[in-house]
């Protein structure tokens, strides 16, 4: 389990430089990506209507191990989100296919960015994997403006 210490945590860093990315997009089918970016903002949307446990409950496994609880996450997403303006405007603009990701399963991976705001914006991304049932958020951060 993740210790929320004051220094955000080990989660918190590896999803904030995750999030650090560069802003490139790749091609990739216009189904797939459709279909990825649509469930990347839903579940952020989630996060946005405050039903953080739903937003935990349907993530994929690997957020869910790395989180450890309901109640950690309830934690990591206050603290993540603290910076994100209201009301929410998201810009999508990074989507890329991850193909390995370090300390990660192996898996399907597709990273989402957004620009959030309209004066000063956050950088959120949504690390969405495959799964059985469909695309999951497999790992979460936010970045506030520079």
């Amino acid at each position: 389990m993740i210790n929320f210490a004051p220094e955000r945590s080990l989660l918190c860093a590896t999803l904030l430089a995750v999030s650090a990315a560069p802003l490139c997009a790749q091609a990739s089918t216009q189904t797939d990506s459709a279909a990825v970016v649509q469930a990347a903002e839903e579940w952020a949307g989630l996060l946005d209507a405050g039903e953080n446990a739903a937003a935990f409950e349907r993530a994929a496994p690997l957020l869910r191990q790395i989180v450890g609880s309901e109640q950690a996450w309830e934690g990591f997403v206050k603290l993540a989100r603290a910076d994100v303006p209201r009301p929410i405007e998201r810009e999508l603009v990074v989507y890329d296919a991850q193909p390995d990701l370090p300390g990660a399963p192996a898996g399907e991976y597709r990273s989402v960015g957004f620009l959030v705001g309209t004066g000063p914006t956050v950088t959120e991304t949504v690390i969405m994997v495959s799964t059985d049932s469909g695309w999951k958020a497999a790992m979460y951060g936010v970045r506030a403006p520079q």
